[in-house]
């Protein structure tokens, strides 16, 4: 996926968020994971994904399956008590959708490669402020991540914290002060950078020659996204087949 345009990448992810939510059937949803986990395990996305269906994806399932299986008992639109399993199977439906929004979500925006977000985010129509905004937020996730591994590292120096993961976790209400403070100062850093029109003009002298984009990897992305969409409109108005 590196190397699809920004225009294949964009209509990619729109063909399969509008599929997901058109397809009502619990046996094509798998198999769409399936797809994707391969397409993220080629571009080294797939611990990201797991960690995503482990952490997030499970206990909302587990959640989902409590609502409308042993509280509600019904999907909705039906008498509270009245079908415990159309209930569980709806509850199944959410879940299996939002893995594969997210796991779309994950392959399509975090398959880009540094040297090329500011050409893609061109390819999406964002200029001038827009433009830096939306790699700001792409900078975000990275500066968390190094800033609070430098905390950790800090307390852990001063021994103010133990080596085992459960540690960490304790020190977690000692983190957010600091990483909140700093979130602050940055803020603060990038408005006096933007009152000097300086980050914008770096932005727009950054390169767009020679970006490797494929059309071929494009013309694939947006193939296969399709031919979800169409199964996912034949099987909810066709009746082919599935399991409702």
């Amino acid at each position: 996926m590196s190397r699809v345009p920004p225009a294949a990448r964009l209509a990619t992810l729109v063909i399969l968020a509008v599929a997901t939510f058109i397809n009502n059937r619990l046996g094509l949803l798998p198999v769409v994971i399936v797809v994707l986990g391969i397409f993220l395990t080629i571009d080294g996305l797939l611990p990201r994904f797991l960690k995503f269906l482990l952490f997030v994806q499970l206990p909302m399932t587990v959640m989902l399956v409590a609502v409308w299986g042993w509280v509600a008992k019904a999907p909705p639109g039906m008498p509270m008590g009245s079908d415990p399993a159309a209930g569980v199977r709806f509850a199944l439906l959410i879940s299996l959708r939002l893995a594969v929004l997210g796991g779309a979500f994950q392959l399509i925006m975090l398959s880009i490669p540094s040297r090329l977000l500011p050409a893609t985010l061109r390819g999406w129509g964002l200029r001038g402020e827009g433009l830096v905004v939306a790699l700001g937020v792409f900078a975000v996730e990275p500066e968390l991540k190094l800033r609070a591994e430098q905390i950790l590292i800090a307390r852990r120096a001063r021994g103010l914290l133990g080596g085992s993961r459960w540690a960490g976790l304790k020190q977690l209400p000692r983190l957010l002060r600091p990483l909140f403070v700093w979130s602050i100062r940055s803020a603060v850093h990038r408005a006096e950078i933007w009152e000097q029109r300086a980050m914008l003009l770096r932005v727009q002298r950054l390169p767009t020659e020679t970006i490797p984009f494929s059309g071929l990897a494009g013309g694939v992305s947006v193939a296969l996204s399709l031919l979800w969409l169409a199964a996912a409109i034949a099987f909810r108005w066709l009746g082919l087949a599935g399991i409702r």
